[in-house]
């Protein structure tokens, strides 16, 4: 194992990923014994398939969403460094020692993450700037597809960026700790934009260096659950909304995701020929309107 690989607690969220999450650990190699699983209560058989790793394995009772799994998780390691996976992403001991050393190299730095591609080698667009309110609205009409709002991903050079995707995220643990990790209130999405803008706030930086690269598939586990998924999605932007812009731009992006998304959204999905979605979007944003009050509130945990 390499040494500065080793300093590194890396921290699998699980719910149904299946055969993913058994890719992603063999992937490990050695540093699977470096790996924390928490499994928010799956019902696929998946922790089953990797009971012969040495990882360590974390039972939860339910469901406790993203944030919250990550958190415990972290809370169980004691090294230096934590790297949070996604179970359908894809990374070997090379990659995690070069971001480590990195990482490190940098006093500034709190996060890095590598290029995220696909099986055949095709880097993705997996940074963020930090996302304004009027870059929410506008996203909501589509405006960023004429470029009068900033877009949801972007592929910069290697260097700092405003945030990394939390597919596969590298973290400083006592940066990580000292803003008291993930923001609980995110069930599913956001949590990374939430963490970075916190650390940004705090002085410190994100590298985005694509030297080094994984493999995402993407959606292994939401996939399962479009329009619930679209839900948790909506309602961690209001949550992000609510904490970062206040309440008044915040029931603007409410008013406006419940009166006109539904609608540019569906003609969207009529235009791309997919018809079938339309229904699991509608059912996700009846899941998120009776958030909304108690989001905008603050009482929503």
């Amino acid at each position: 194992m390499d040494l500065s690989a080793s300093g590194v607690d890396i921290v699998i969220v699980n719910w149904n990923a299946g055969d993913h999450l058994t890719t992603c650990i063999r992937t490990l190699g050695p540093l699977a014994a470096n790996a924390i699983i928490v499994d928010n209560a799956s019902s696929d058989h998946s922790i089953a398939r990797i009971r012969h790793t040495a990882a360590t394995i974390l039972h939860l009772d339910r469901n406790y969403g993203y944030g919250t799994a990550c958190n415990r998780g972290a809370s169980v390691g004691s090294r230096s460094t934590i790297l949070f996976l996604n179970p359908d992403t894809e990374i070997d001991e090379a990659a995690i020692s070069a971001l480590y050393e990195k990482l490190w190299a940098d006093p500034g730095a709190a996060i890095i993450g590598p290029g995220l591609c696909n099986r055949t080698g095709q880097l993705a667009a997996s940074c963020s700037h930090f996302p304004r309110a009027r870059d929410l609205l506008g996203r909501m009409i589509g405006a960023d597809r004429l470029g009068l709002v900033s877009a949801p991903f972007i592929a910069p050079p290697p260097g700092r960026v405003d945030q990394v995707m939390g597919a596969c995220l590298m973290i400083k643990r006592p940066a990580f700790e000292s803003i008291g990790g993930f923001d609980e209130d995110y069930f599913l999405y956001f949590e990374e934009v939430d963490l970075s803008l916190r650390l940004s706030k705090a002085g410190m930086d994100t590298i985005y260096w694509p030297l080094v690269r994984a493999i995402h598939t993407g959606h292994g586990s939401s996939a399962q659950v479009k329009g619930p998924r679209l839900g948790y999605w909506l309602m961690s932007r209001l949550i992000f909304a609510r904490t970062h812009f206040g309440l008044m731009k915040a029931l603007l992006i409410a008013c406006t995701s419940l009166c006109i998304e539904p609608v540019t959204r569906s003609m969207m999905l009529l235009a791309s020929k997919r018809r079938s979605e339309i229904g699991a979007a509608l059912a996700g944003y009846l899941r998120y309107a009776t958030n909304v009050l108690p989001i905008l509130r603050g009482t929503r945990r």
